[in-house]
């Protein structure tokens, strides 16, 4: 994951001078603006090798999340879904599942929907990173649902 250098936040800021209708001191306050509008970066280390793990190593994760994507892309739930995750190397992998022939469905359409599953654990696992940066903790139940900072005095 890439973080923006300040030289390279300067770089895109000089376009606000080039604006129609706007002098010099307004830009300059506009490009304040901006950048105080900025959230600091958060640091989500190891959150691909963390999908990666997932992915292969936690089958009913992937099961639940393919299962979704297809209730909510589809509106289909099959109960006979195969699903099997091969680890090509540190960063890829092969996800095999027998949802074409299941759902009478192209190989695009199979690698689109196996895809957004993938990516709802990517984004699960960054959820829980900003989390975890940010020490909120997160509790839930079907009753509550609730996040509150760690004390630092505790």
């Amino acid at each position: 994951m890439r973080v923006a250098t300040p030289t390279y936040l300067h770089d895109c800021l000089q376009e606000v001078h080039n604006a129609d209708g706007i002098g010099d001191k307004q830009a300059i306050k506009l490009k304040r603006a901006i950048v105080d509008s900025l959230l600091p970066t958060t640091d989500v280390t190891g959150v691909e090798d963390a999908l990666i793990r997932d992915a292969v190593g936690d089958e009913a994760l992937m099961r639940a999340a393919v299962t979704s994507v297809l209730r909510r892309e589809i509106g289909a739930e099959p109960t006979d879904l195969e699903l099997r995750v091969h680890q090509l190397d540190a960063e890829d992998i092969r996800v095999e599942t027998n949802l074409q022939a299941l759902l009478s469905i192209e190989l695009d359409e199979e690698h689109r929907l196996v895809q957004q599953a993938i990516l709802g654990i990517g984004g699960l696992n960054l959820r829980v990173a900003t989390m975890r940066h940010h020490e909120c903790v997160m509790a839930s139940t079907t009753q509550t649902c609730r996040c509150s900072r760690r004390s630092s005095t505790s």
